[in-house]
């Protein structure tokens, strides 16, 4: 037999019946403006794409998308693990988030964090903190661990010297290291091409 279905019942089963992951993923690329290979990544994956929609109320657009998108799901699948599995605290991934926004810490760090949080739960604002990973952007701080590494390394400052652009990222890499990654890396670049 024929049904009739009203104008009523159609509005009450839209309620009811999630966002498809098409509509989801159009809604992501029109209203937020993501890249369509992320839009796609997020919508694919309903709890995915809650964390993202809810962390972004206060966080930015693009960082987040790729701090859950590049990041999160490839540390998620280094450890073999579904999201769906994880508890992640959503207060945690924002303030991961605005850090990152606000140059405060590096993508390194960002991701370094991340693989221990899927891991356990902390404070992700009292691990910055207690373990010192923010960026560092003191010149003369910088400069004296670059003078340091110059020090150091006196074989890269010949092959530097000689035009290999190489030796230069090997010295950058080095400073990184002497800060465990909580360098500003284009500080660090233009304080090594004046010292050299």
């Amino acid at each position: 037999p024929s049904i009739q279905v009203t104008k009523d019942q159609l509005e009450r089963i839209k309620k009811i019946v999630p966002e498809s992951p098409e509509s989801k993923r159009e809604r992501f690329v029109n209203k937020y403006k993501l890249k369509k290979e992320d839009a796609e990544t997020l919508s694919s994956n309903l709890k995915l794409a809650e964390i993202f929609e809810a962390i972004i109320k206060e966080s930015d657009i693009n960082i987040t998308a790729k701090i859950l998108v590049r990041d999160l799901l490839s540390v998620l699948n280094y450890d073999q693990l579904e999201i769906e599995n994880v508890n992640l605290n959503l207060e945690n991934l924002k303030y991961l988030s605005k850090m990152l926004a606000e140059n405060k810490i590096t993508e390194n760090t960002s991701k370094k964090i991340l693989i221990e949080l899927v891991k356990k739960d902390f404070s992700v604002k009292e691990y910055i903190k207690k373990h010192d990973l923010e960026i560092k952007s003191d010149k003369s701080e910088l400069e004296t661990i670059c003078k340091q590494v110059i020090k150091e390394n006196p074989q890269a400052i010949k092959d530097y010297e000689a035009g290999e652009e190489k030796a230069l990222n090997f010295l950058m890499g080095k400073v990184m290291a002497k800060t465990r990654g909580t360098a500003n890396p284009d500080e660090v670049k233009k304080i090594m091409k004046n010292l050299l």
